[in-house]
C-alpha cells in the first residue's frame, strides 16, 4: 500500500478547495467583478485552512464535509446579489449543487480506479502523483463541461422544474455526505486496503450515476410538461386578445354603418330637395363602395357571437369564421340563445377540437364549387351542440377509414386532424362526436353533455 506524504496531502487539499471554487464559478457561467475576485481568493485560502484544521482535529465528521459545506456557502454569498429574484436565486444554490455533484462523483472514480491500479504498490507518492492524480480529474469536470454546453445541458437545465430539481440535488449531494461519514467511522486506511473497500465504492458510483440519470429523467419530464401547459396557456391568451380585438373592431364598423346609414339617408333627402343631379351620382357611388367594402355577415355574426357563453369557444368561433370570410367562403353562422359559460372541458382542449374541425371544414369548403360552410349552436338543459357541416362536391371515398390514424381524402384532406379528435373521444366521457355526409355537405355534429 503506498503512503502519500504530508505536504503531498496538503497540496491535494489546496487543489481540491480550488477545483471546487473554480469549477462551480464556471458552472454559474457569470464573470465575476473585482469585489467577487478578491472575495474568491479570501474564501480560497480560508476554505483551505479549515480544511486543514478540521483535518488536524478530525472526529466523526470528516474535515471535508465540513471545508465543502463552507465552500457551498461562501459561494452562494459571493453571488446572492447577482441574483434578486428568488427563482434565480434557485438556479444558483442549483449550480452550486451541481458542482458539488459532480466533483465528487468523478473524485469517487478516478479513486476507485487509483486504489485498483496503486493498492498493491508500495512506496511514497509525492507532488508528483497529487498532480497527476488531480490533473485527471479536473480534466474530466472539463470535458464533462465543455460537452454539456455543447448539448445545450445547462439550458435544459432552466427550462425544468428548479423546486424539484433542487430537492433531488439536495438528496444526492447528501448521499456523498452519508458514504464519507461511514468511511470515516469505520477506518478509511483500514478499508481502502481490502476488495470489499473497492467494491462498495464502486457501487456507491453506480448507484449515484443512476440517480443522477433519475433526476435527469423526472425534472425533464415534469417541466416539459410545464412548459407544454405555459405553452397551451399562452396560445389561449393570445387567441383571447386577437379575438377581443376583432370584436371591438367588428362592433365599431357595426356602429358606423348604422351612423353612415343615418347619414346617407338625410343626404339623400337633401339632394332630392335641391334636385342636384350630380350629388345624388355621388352619394350612390358612395354608397356601392361601402356596401362593397363592408361585409354585412361578419357584421350580422357578432350579434350571434354576443350569445356564446363560454369565452375560448366564442374566441375559437370568432377566429375561424373570420378566417373563412377572408378565404372567400359562404358562411352561416348562428346561435340565437345564450350558452352556459362553464363547459366540462379543459380550455386548451375546447380550442383544438374545434380548431381542427373548422380547420378541416374550411380546406375542404374551398375544394367545393358551393364552397359554403354552415355553423350552429345551441344548449339545452343537459348538453352543448355543435353543428358544422362543410360543402363537397361528391361524397367522400372511404368514409369509415377517415378517423384512422394517417388517414385522408385528397378532397380537401378531410381526415387530417380527425384522428386527434378521436384522442379527446377517449379523454372524455362526455363527448360525442358523429359524423355523416350527404352528396352536398359534410357533417360534424359535436355534443357536450353537461
Amino acid at each position: 500500500m503506498y503512503i502519500i506524504t504530508n505536504q503531498a496531502m496538503l497540496l491535494a487539499m489546496l487543489l481540491e478547495t480550488i477545483f471546487l471554487y473554480v469549477y462551480t464559478i464556471l458552472l454559474i457561467n457569470k464573470k465575476l467583478s473585482r469585489l467577487q475576485i478578491r472575495q474568491v481568493i479570501f474564501f480560497t485560502i480560508l476554505g483551505f485552512l479549515i480544511y486543514f484544521v478540521t483535518d488536524v482535529f478530525e472526529r466523526w465528521i470528516p474535515s471535508e464535509i465540513i471545508a465543502n459545506l463552507f465552500i457551498l456557502a461562501t459561494l452562494y454569498g459571493i453571488f446572492y446579489e447577482d441574483f434578486p429574484q428568488k427563482d434565480e436565486r434557485r438556479l444558483l444554490k442549483i449550480n452550486i449543487l451541481l458542482g458539488y455533484g459532480l466533483i465528487q462523483t468523478v473524485f469517487l472514480c478516478v479513486s476507485f480506479i487509483q486504489f485498483k491500479l496503486f493498492s498493491n504498490i508500495a512506496g511514497v507518492r509525492g507532488f508528483g502523483f497529487v498532480l497527476f492524480i488531480q490533473g485527471i480529474e479536473f480534466a474530466i469536470l472539463i470535458l464533462i463541461l465543455i460537452a454539456w454546453r455543447k448539448m445545450k445541458v445547462f439550458k435544459t437545465i432552466k427550462m425544468m422544474d428548479r423546486k424539484l430539481l433542487l430537492r433531488l440535488l439536495v438528496i444526492y449531494d447528501t448521499t456523498f455526505v452519508i458514504f464519507n461519514v461511514i468511511l470515516n467511522t469505520l477506518g478509511f486506511t483500514k478499508i481502502s486496503q481490502t476488495e470489499a473497500f473497492n467494491i462498495s465504492l464502486l457501487s456507491f458510483i453506480l448507484i449515484e450515476l443512476v440517480f443522477a440519470g433519475i433526476i435527469f429523467y423526472i425534472s425533464r419530464k415534469f417541466q416539459m410538461q410545464k412548459y407544454e401547459k405555459a405553452l397551451m396557456e399562452q396560445k389561449l391568451i393570445t387567441l383571447k386578445k386577437y379575438t377581443d380585438t376583432l370584436e371591438i373592431e367588428q362592433r365599431r364598423l357595426r356602429k358606423f354603418k348604422h351612423d353612415y346609414q343615418n347619414l346617407v339617408l338625410s343626404l339623400e333627402e337633401i339632394v332630392h330637395e335641391e334636385h342636384s343631379e350630380l350629388l345624388s351620382k355621388y352619394i350612390e357611388t358612395f354608397k356601392k363602395y361601402v356596401n362593397d367594402n363592408f361585409d354585412d355577415s361578419m357584421l350580422f355574426f357578432f350579434n350571434d357571437f354576443d350569445n356564446i357563453g363560454n369565452s375560448y369557444l366564442k374566441s375559437v368561433m370568432i377566429n375561424q369564421v373570420s378566417k373563412d370570410s377572408n378565404a372567400g367562403l359562404k358562411i352561416h353562422f348562428e346561435c340565437q340563445k345564450k350558452t352556459n359559460a362553464k363547459i366540462k372541458m379543459e380550455d386548451f382542449d375546447i380550442v383544438r377540437i374545434f380548431g381542427i374541425l373548422l380547420d378541416n371544414a374550411r380546406e375542404a369548403a374551398l375544394q367545393s364549387k358551393a364552397k359554403t360552410i354552415n355553423i350552429m349552436i345551441y344548449q339545452t338543459e343537459n348538453q352543448l351542440e355543435v353543428y358544422i357541416e362543410n360543402s363537397i362536391d361528391h361524397p367522400v371515398d372511404n368514409f369509415e377509414k377517415l378517423q384512422n390514424e394517417g388517414h385522408s381524402t385528397k378532397e380537401g384532406h378531410l381526415g387530417v386532424g380527425l384522428s386527434n379528435i378521436s384522442e379527446f373521444k377517449q379523454k372524455y366521457d362526455n363527448l360525442l362526436i358523429n359524423y355523416s355526409q350527404d352528396p352536398n355537405f359534410f357533417k360534424v355534429n359535436v355534443i357536450i353533455l353537461n
